[in-house]
């Protein structure tokens, strides 16, 4: 096996790249680190304030909805386990914690989630949010379903109502915060 020194040219970045040149390619490299960046940082401002509503919102959550997403998510850890072959505990240990450490942070998300499915859909209610054809049309698009009847069937059309109603009711939070 012999080993080569590779040498940055525009040789190599021709045959290895989809640029014809190296300052092309750091240019190309450049302005995806760039747009990287700004997708990460409008991500975690749209989490932060999202977030910050949640946490200023008094709103109560059934518990039989917290329940049931709690055991919803630990059918989906479990279904994971069984395709690696494990039991769940023993997936759990390899993340290093113990079912109870687990169970305990699986009932806090689900808790978590529901308030913030719940101000999302009071939000959407009360600014007159709404699904449109489009909108899960998009939404196929973007998940890679072959149709919107398909997301649907896989999810369950208020699944992907209340997706697209939690989403947009996120934009009109972002849209109208005022920055502190």
């Amino acid at each position: 096996l012999e080993v080569r020194e590779a040498k940055l040219n525009d040789e190599f970045i021709a045959a290895n790249t989809a640029s014809a040149t190296v300052e092309e390619y750091r240019k190309a490299v450049r302005e995806d680190l760039e747009e990287y960046a700004k997708n990460t940082a409008d991500s975690q401002k749209r989490t932060d304030v999202f977030l910050k509503v949640v946490d200023d919102s008094e709103v109560t959550v059934p518990e039989e909805s917290i329940e049931l997403m709690y055991t919803q998510q630990k059918l989906a850890y479990e279904q994971q386990a069984q395709m690696f072959g494990v039991d769940l505990e023993t997936m759990v240990s390899y993340y290093g914690m113990d079912m109870e450490t687990f169970e305990s942070g699986l009932m806090t998300d689900s808790e978590a989630y529901c308030k913030q499915n719940a101000v999302a859909l009071a939000i959407a209610e009360a600014e007159n949010l709404t699904v449109e054809e489009a909108d899960k049309e998009e939404m196929a698009t973007y998940f890679g379903y072959e149709s919107v009847d398909a997301m649907i069937e896989e999810n369950g059309e208020d699944e992907v109502n209340n997706r697209i109603l939690m989403d947009k009711a996120v934009n009109f939070v972002v849209e109208h915060a005022v920055e502190e």
